[in-house]
């Protein structure tokens, strides 16, 4: 099967990931979406009980019973009160270390998410006063935060690079180097429907995102010690890139059938100790690099792998292993993973990394900007009054006068 892979044409790739990425993003906004919505943006004090009301939409279903900066405390059920604390708004379920904190809070979800599907829902507020009204159906596009949408576009970007590369280089190091843009594009889909919801989701789902959201980090870290074992030099054959992958296979189905101590042994540690020894293969490679421009080429390479890897790390995984909060919210520190993409990116045009040619980066561009008309088009056709023909001579203006400008002057700079 790898061997007919990589006999598969560029032109055959390339359509392949564009339709991949959106139905990826298709079925996100659908699993977004399809929630109880009451349009209101909360915020929590870990000092204070319950949750405030930051903000109310100017659609919200409950704008005629509540107020921004009203608090409220829980939420009434037919088998009692369910309090509402600042742990139901946690971004991501990995800042908890323990497996049976990670489950409550799962259960939580699911006592939250019924009862915002209930019929009517009453709320008690901090003064004891009891509100009854009715939650949406669904979550309005138009709600989805840009957190969300930042998060899609780190997925699609890291999987259109990677994809870009295996489709014109066919090699076993650019299989692994487009495996890692597959994993991070789980990574980002998965944390964008749960981290971005409005208060909860059923718990089955939750744990599908969570376990997938792993499976894709995995996905990464194998795939990129792998490669480090092929490019630029082979320090190794096939069975040791079997072995990386049959070792985080192990560990993520440890992680999630809940079989390890905590999160950090079935997770966070495996993956630093990815990191490591990425940076013992490293060192190995720059060890076996002969020429001056093999060493610029790696030089780069490494520079903003491990850069980009070692700061991400530094704000999301340590400070959690210490027993702290990261350092930056999960949705936009994924913008240090995308950088190292961009700097793959211009380390081909500049160092023709993976040997490819200056021109691969026309076609990666040209595909992204198919994707971005075919993401913008629908979304003004939604949000704005315009007909289809105004529609698309929009879409046409904005590639006219914004995404060919930019394009040139980037060309201008490589």
């Amino acid at each position: 099967m790898l061997k007919a892979m990589l006999r598969l044409p560029p032109m055959a790739v390339i359509p392949a990931h564009i339709l991949l990425a959106l139905a990826g993003c298709g079925v996100a906004v659908h699993l977004a979406t399809q929630q109880p919505w009451l349009g209101v943006a909360w915020q929590a004090d870990p000092d204070k009980r319950g949750l405030e009301i930051a903000q109310l939409a100017a659609n919200s279903p409950a704008r005629e019973h509540l107020r921004a900066g009203q608090r409220i405390v829980a939420i009434s059920t037919p088998t009692g009160l369910l309090p509402l604390t600042a742990l139901d708004l946690i971004e991501e379920p990995d800042f908890l270390s323990e497996y049976q904190n990670f489950n409550a809070l799962l259960r939580k979800q699911e006592q939250l998410h019924q009862a915002l599907a209930e019929p009517q829902l009453t709320l008690v507020s901090a003064r004891g006063k009891s509100i009854t009204l009715a939650a949406a159906a669904m979550r309005p596009l138009s709600d989805l935060p840009a957190a969300f949408w930042f998060q899609l576009i780190f997925a699609v970007m890291c999987l259109g690079i990677g994809a870009t590369v295996w489709a014109f280089q066919r090699n076993l190091a650019t299989a692994f180097f487009g495996t890692t843009g597959l994993g991070l594009f789980l990574v980002g889909l998965t944390a964008a429907i749960y981290s971005t919801r409005e208060l909860a989701l059923p718990q089955t789902l939750f744990r599908v995102l969570t376990a997938a959201n792993h499976g894709g980090g995995m996905l990464f870290a194998a795939a990129f010690l792998s490669m480090l074992c092929y490019y630029p030099r082979r320090l190794a054959g096939l069975p040791v890139a079997i072995l990386s992958f049959g070792v985080f296979s192990v560990f993520w189905i440890a992680d999630t059938a809940l079989w390890l101590p905590s999160i950090d042994t079935g997770f966070r540690l495996p993956m630093l100790t990815g990191i490591v020894l990425s940076f013992v293969l490293a060192a190995l490679q720059w060890r076996r690099a002969e020429s001056p421009s093999d060493r610029a080429a790696l030089r780069w390479f490494l520079f903003v792998w491990f850069f980009g890897s070692s700061l991400f790390v530094a704000i999301m995984f340590v400070p959690i292993l210490l027993g702290a909060t990261p350092l930056l919210p999960q949705s936009y520190s994924f913008g240090l993973l995308l950088l190292i993409y961009w700097g793959v990116a211009l380390g081909v045009a500049r160092y023709r990394l993976f040997s490819l040619e200056r021109w691969w980066y026309s076609t990666l561009s040209g595909s992204l900007a198919v994707l971005a008309v075919l993401i913008v088009l629908p979304l003004l056709l939604q949000f704005s009054n315009l007909s289809q023909i105004a529609t698309a001579l929009v879409c046409t203006g904005i590639l006219a006068w914004v995404y060919f400008p930019m394009r040139a002057w980037f060309a201008r700079r490589k």
